[in-house]
């Protein structure tokens, strides 16, 4: 389980997130939302250990974080590069059902679709080691029909995975838990 209790975290005297408390079970699938600045990044890189506070409880220390602005290798082809990435995780997929179930082809990453190069970023967490899976602003401009095969994906794994968004749109069918964050503070 994933407890965060009474965390507050401030920027220069800015407070971006006010005593904020909440718990994800395990293997649970959270959308974290909220308007632009609520803290929503913030806490996710906190959970992740990218920003350091001593006001975090302990947990499960095997995580997998992707921020919004992540690079793929430009010149590898998409099936190549998940097949490295199952081999460094010692992992065996079918690579190719993944492929084609996520409509990703199989070319090189650096002529891919903005969607897809998504996809295939989603894709290294879940055949990754970890048991916490972040993924911040990942599916923004991704359509209803993908979203929904890659939350069928993500609940095959028991994976804990907690997505940053904007848009509750993109979960308001997927019986997914919701915890809005505005101005630092979780709202109902």
């Amino acid at each position: 389980m994933l407890k965060i209790e009474k965390l507050s975290y401030k920027i220069k005297n800015k407070l971006i997130l006010d005593n904020i408390s909440f718990a994800i079970n395990d293997g649970e699938i959270v959308a974290l939302i909220g308007s632009n600045g609520s803290g929503k990044s913030t806490l996710l890189r906190i959970l992740a250990r990218a920003i350091k506070t001593n006001k975090l409880n302990k947990y499960e220390k095997n995580i997998f974080y992707l921020p919004d602005n992540f690079n793929l290798p430009r010149n590898l082809y998409s099936r190549d590069f998940l097949i490295n990435i199952s081999r460094i995780f010692n992992k065996t997929y079918d690579i190719d059902e993944i492929l084609r179930f996520l409509s990703i082809p199989n070319q090189k990453i650096g002529s891919l679709s903005k969607g897809n190069k998504q996809k295939l970023s989603i894709c290294i967490g879940f055949i990754s080691n970890a048991n916490i899976l972040l993924y911040d602003e990942i599916l923004d401009g991704l359509d209803q029909e993908t979203i929904k095969k890659i939350i069928i994906i993500l609940k095959k794994t028991n994976k804990t995975v907690i997505f940053v968004t904007h848009y509750i749109k993109l979960f308001k069918y997927q019986k997914i838990r919701i915890i809005r964050l505005e101005e630092g503070k979780i709202v109902s």
